[in-house]
């Protein structure tokens, strides 16, 4: 089955070397055979990262730190990627958890560890994701995300303090106060522009709502939650490298359309 061997070769969601990183720019999506074994999409070449430009604008760091997987104690979940079966049941150890939700790539655990890097950028992949700072957003969330007195003294100035979630940025360097200078559009300063959420402008042209990135009592449902714990896959993988590479986009449209079996 091609969709399961995409996880049994090097190069799945980024130029890591191998034949993926030295496969010539096609337009199409079409499915080669890996010297090594296994198909891989022909078509994707990182950037050159040093031509890229800082993430937040003049003077965010452009040495981006990042872990090897062999650096990091967290322990992987038990998880069978290499059968569609194993894709569909997700992770088995407790808590159980599906990384598939089919017809819906949006919300699916997987999709987001594939595209959506952890937050700040350029945070380790190791640093803990229990830290007391974190705690305060799950629960603020947890508890309906009120625009309270708790919130304006305890949970909002978190988003404006350097090292608050792990590295010397704060989430408001790269979301301020204006939604047409932010990065994704999001206001990360006050409670109003937090409940809008990302892309307002951009989806307002289109008719459509933000993408809301709290959900007021469910924190693991929030993608500011989800953002400050979840680490991008494969681990070890560059924050700047494309979360659209090609295999990445074949999987998305598979669960997209169902996430069947056969």
């Amino acid at each position: 089955m091609i969709l399961q061997n995409l996880f049994n070769i090097k190069g799945l969601t980024a130029g890591q070397g191998g034949a993926l990183s030295k496969a010539k720019p096609a337009d199409s999506g079409q499915i080669l055979q890996n010297p090594k074994g296994g198909p891989y999409f022909e078509g994707f070449l990182p950037e050159t990262r040093n031509q890229r430009e800082p993430p937040c604008g003049p003077g965010f760091p452009a040495k981006i730190p990042h872990n090897l997987a062999r650096q990091t104690t967290t322990r992987v979940s038990k998880r069978t990627l290499t059968s569609c079966a194993g894709l569909i049941r997700g992770a088995t150890e407790k808590p159980a958890r599906l990384i598939i939700v089919p017809g819906a790539s949006q919300v699916s655990r997987l999709r987001r560890h594939l595209q959506d890097n952890r937050m700040p950028f350029g945070v380790p992949f190791d640093y803990p994701t229990d830290t007391a700072n974190i705690q305060a957003v799950r629960q603020w969330i947890d508890n309906s995300a009120k625009n309270d007195n708790h919130f304006n003294k305890k949970v909002l100035p978190l988003f404006s303090q350097k090292e608050a979630f792990g590295i010397d940025t704060s989430c408001a360097s790269c979301h301020p106060f204006s939604n047409l200078e932010s990065e994704s559009e999001l206001d990360m300063t006050s409670y109003t522009g937090i409940m809008l959420g990302a892309d307002s402008v951009t989806r307002g042209r289109k008719g459509l709502q933000p993408r809301r990135i709290v959900v007021p009592g469910d924190a693991a449902a929030s993608p500011l939650y989800q953002r400050l714990v979840e680490n991008r896959m494969p681990a070890g993988i560059d924050p700047t490298e494309s979360p659209n590479h090609p295999n990445t986009a074949l999987l998305v449209r598979w669960i997209d359309q169902g996430a069947r079996c056969d």
